[in-house]
Formats: C-alpha cells, sequence, structure tokens
C-alpha cells in the first residue's frame, strides 16, 4: 500500500538527499508569501505530496486509504475554486485579479474573497464544497500534525523511551488538544483506529526516507517542519478569521 500511494505522482524518495518530512517542509515553506499569506497552488501541491508520501510513512492499514483521501479531497475543493477564480480573472476586476507575481499563483485571501463575493456561503457557516471549507479543515489537520511531531520532538529532548515508542498515543493527544472540538464521534472513532497501526517512533523513522538515512538529526527534521507548520497554520487561520470565513461546526 506505500508504494500504491507513493507513485502518484512520480516523485522518487529514494533519488532525493532529503528525506520525506524535509521535502514536505520545503514544499509548504515555498507557498509561504510575504508576511502573511499562502500562494494556493503551491499549498495545494505540498498538501497532496504529503498525502502521498508522508502519511504512508506513519500509518498503515485500512485507515491510511481515509486519510489520503481526505487531504485529497481538501485540496481539490481549493484547487476547483482557484480554477474558477481563474477563469473569472480576465472579466473581473479586483482583489481576485492580484497574483504572488511568482506564476501567477493566486493568494489565498484573494482566492477567498473572491470565493464569497459569489454568494456561494450562508454565513458565518461555509459552504461545504468551497474552498474555504478545504482551507479549514486541511488547516486543521496541519495543526494536528504539527502539533504531534512538536510533542515528539519535545519527548525525545526529554529522553522517555516509552514515549518514543507510542508515536499513535502522541498524536491521539494532539487530536485531543488541536482538533478535537471541531470533530463529531465518527471523525473522533476513526482518527483513533488510524493511530493505533502507527508504530513506535523509532521505528517509523526506519522506514524509507521518513527521517535522515542514518537517523542522526531527526530531531531538528522534526523541530523543522513543526515550525514551518504553525506557521502556515497561523497565516490560514489569520486569514479565514479575518473574513469570517472560521467555521466552528463540527463534522460528523
Amino acid at each position: 500500500m506505500l508504494r500504491d500511494f507513493c507513485d502518484l505522482d512520480g516523485y522518487d524518495a529514494a533519488a532525493s538527499d532529503e528525506s520525506v518530512l524535509s521535502h514536505s517542509q520545503a514544499l509548504y515553506s515555498a507557498a509561504l508569501a510575504g508576511k502573511d499569506d499562502i500562494m494556493v497552488g503551491r499549498y495545494v501541491a505540498a498538501c497532496r505530496h504529503y498525502a502521498n508520501h508522508v502519511l504512508p510513512r506513519l500509518i498503515s492499514g485500512p485507515a491510511l486509504a481515509g486519510g489520503v483521501s481526505e487531504i485529497h479531497s481538501n485540496a481539490d475543493k481549493i484547487a476547483k475554486s482557484t480554477a474558477l477564480a481563474e477563469l473569472r480573472r480576465g472579466s473581473t476586476k479586483g482583489t481576485a485579479e492580484r497574483t504572488s507575481g511568482d506564476g501567477g499563483d493566486v493568494l489565498l485571501r484573494d482566492l477567498l474573497v473572491a470565493e464569497a463575493s459569489t454568494g456561494i456561503h450562508g454565513l458565518p457557516d461555509a459552504a461545504d464544497q468551497s474552498a474555504a471549507m478545504g482551507a479549514l479543515w486541511s488547516r486543521r489537520g496541519i495543526n494536528m500534525r504539527g502539533a504531534g511531531l512538536h510533542a515528539k520532538y519535545y519527548e525525545l529532548l526529554v529522553g522517555n523511551p516509552e514515549c518514543r515508542n507510542d508515536a499513535g498515543a502522541t498524536m491521539r493527544a494532539a487530536f485531543e488538544a488541536s482538533h478535537a472540538r471541531y470533530v463529531g464521534w465518527f471523525g473522533r472513532s476513526s482518527f483513533g483506529l488510524a493511530t493505533r497501526s502507527m508504530h513506535g517512533w523509532d521505528r517509523l523513522c526506519q522506514r524509507p526516507r521518513i527521517g535522515s538515512a542514518d537517523g542522526v538529526g531527526d530531531e531538528d527534521i522534526m523541530r523543522g517542519w513543526t515550525s514551518m507548520a504553525f506557521e502556515v497554520v497561523r497565516r490560514m487561520r489569520e486569514t479565514q478569521a479575518a473574513l469570517n470565513l472560521e467555521d466552528t461546526r463540527k463534522s460528523i
């Protein structure tokens, strides 16, 4: 199943000098625009890479397909809305027309403003099939995973051997702290199932290219990804809150 997902987009982890997690960090970092915005096309690409190459190295079994599908579903919502905004750009003046200046990539704030101007949302609730909803839930997923890696990094620093062997418990704690209030019974149960298929952190780092080749610097890799994750989350949260698109309803 790992190979099934990792062959989706032609990225060859074995041919790269970077760990998969380091490459993921670089992709998300490349999506940062200015001091407070996100380049949507690059963000979507980073999400898809995470789904195809990082997540399959963290969890396995039936829960993996659900996690990958959810990430791609949120990315699809953003990409579809971006395509519509680009179609309107030639005839519509205003915020949707301003781009990042790098490859014509639409900025998140501009996309959300343009989307809201169509009347798609029933504020304060965002439409389900919208970039706002895709951004909201993909952002929450990044926050939860970043919190999990942050917690694991701290545990490695303090040298708790029991924590090193239970990555699933760490991710469940991160879920409760960062994500659970937005998720209903079904989602909570599914996440619990997924994390119970995780191996100990030491064993996870031995999977192909999740950490460094020899285990040296794995803590720095985790710290780097976590720092990037929280910066992406901050920008997206502040943007959506400023536009009254911080939908607080629970999922199923």
